[in-house]
């Protein structure tokens, strides 16, 4: 069967995935395919696997391109009761640490501490100033973003859609001072489960945020 687009070799999948420091589990849970697939596909320099089997994992490691033919996924964005995570915790423990110290302290530093030992590469933190939300940290694991983003207003950063969606929800940690739980599919297809924190709220306010690649249903 001929290839479409472009080609990516297995090497070229594995060395992408380590560089968002994804683990062969993390890929297959956020493609929608088996991690005996992910495997098999790291190791063969050309790949047997079908088109859309590759071009979705290569949208997961950041090498992809944007659906470009036919209709695009809708983003979809669900509002997840907190609650939910009540018997998720081996299901999304990232998440359900930051949920945890958030029910303790909202002091920004003990909430970066305790989420960073957890899992550093899926958080980020932002800052409100001058009116506006500005990222001061986003982990290398984020796609949206990374390292570029520090600094940058949230709005002018990565897909529009998806910045948008997240500006959304900073602002709603804020203003209610509740954790915010949702679900996200993007345009691409890419899911993901994510929670965001307000901190900090009556001297330097900000929103710290934890992700989780995959779908999961709680």
């Amino acid at each position: 069967m001929e290839k479409t687009g472009r080609a990516f070799s297995g090497p070229e999948l594995r060395a992408a995935a380590a560089r968002m420091k994804m683990t062969q589990k993390d890929v297959a849970h956020a493609a929608g395919v088996s991690p005996r697939t992910v495997s098999r596909v790291f190791a063969e320099e050309r790949p047997s696997a079908r088109d859309g089997t590759l071009e979705q994992i290569a949208r997961v490691v950041g090498l992809g391109e944007p659906i470009a033919s036919g209709l695009p996924h809708p983003f979809i964005v669900v509002d997840l009761p907190c609650t939910a995570l009540a018997g998720a915790s081996e299901k999304l423990p990232h998440i359900y640490a930051l949920f945890e110290i958030s029910m303790r302290t909202r002091d920004r530093e003990k909430v970066l501490e305790r989420v960073r030992l957890s899992d550093a590469t899926r958080v980020t933190s932002v800052s409100l100033h001058d009116g506006d939300l500005y990222i001061d940290e986003m982990g290398s694991g984020i796609r949206w973003g990374g390292e570029r983003a520090i600094g940058a207003r949230v709005l002018d950063i990565g897909d529009a859609i998806v910045s948008r969606s997240a500006f959304e929800r900073y602002w709603k940690a804020l203003i209610t001072g509740d954790p915010i739980f949702q679900f996200v599919r993007s345009t691409a297809g890419l899911e993901f489960m994510v929670m965001s924190v307000a901190v900090d709220r009556d001297t330097r306010p900000g929103i710290v945020t934890v992700s989780a690649l995959g779908r999961h249903f709680l």
